[in-house]
């Protein structure tokens, strides 16, 4: 499937849509002149975040409306017909989720025993991907700035 990988909460910049890797030759992607690089930023009209939203919006539908911002930096809007089943033929980038900053003394990540699944220590805030990768409960990550403490002021 795809790789995992973690990005500190605090450096994850998210851009818009999600960016096309690979088209299958021959696929419904190459007959729609779809490359690598492209992204894929709306579905019947609903933002697209990355390949999980795009998986969700599109599951089941025969007749969509997919707004693709080209790698040209050209805009295009994209009227589909296809069956149920058929797939589109591409693949996405992969999904980097954002890592909790917190050292919480009650974490569940470091509860865990030291032979449990890899995946379990992954302090991650996606709660989608906690449920595609199988980890722990995501973390929040709490600032001084969101927070404050009872009892202080400002």
């Amino acid at each position: 499937m795809y790789e995992f990988a973690v990005a500190p909460a605090i450096t994850n910049l998210r851009r818009r849509g999600a960016e096309i890797t690979e088209v299958a030759p021959k696929s419904l992607g190459a007959e729609l002149e779809l490359e690598p690089g492209d992204r894929i930023t709306r579905v019947n009209g609903r933002p697209v975040r990355d390949y999980l939203d795009f998986r969700f919006q599109t599951a089941g539908e025969t007749e969509l409306v997919v707004e693709v911002r080209k790698s040209s930096g050209e805009d295009w809007e994209l009227q589909i017909e296809r069956g149920e089943a058929e797939d589109f033929g591409f693949s996405f980038e992969q999904i980097v989720p954002r890592q909790c900053a917190n050292e919480c003394i009650f974490c569940f990540c470091k509860g865990n025993p030291s032979d449990a699944r890899p995946s379990l220590f992954v302090r991650d805030e996606d709660i989608r991907l906690s449920f595609l990768y199988g980890n722990g409960d995501p973390c929040v990550t709490i600032s001084t700035f969101v927070f404050k403490p009872p009892g202080r002021r400002n």
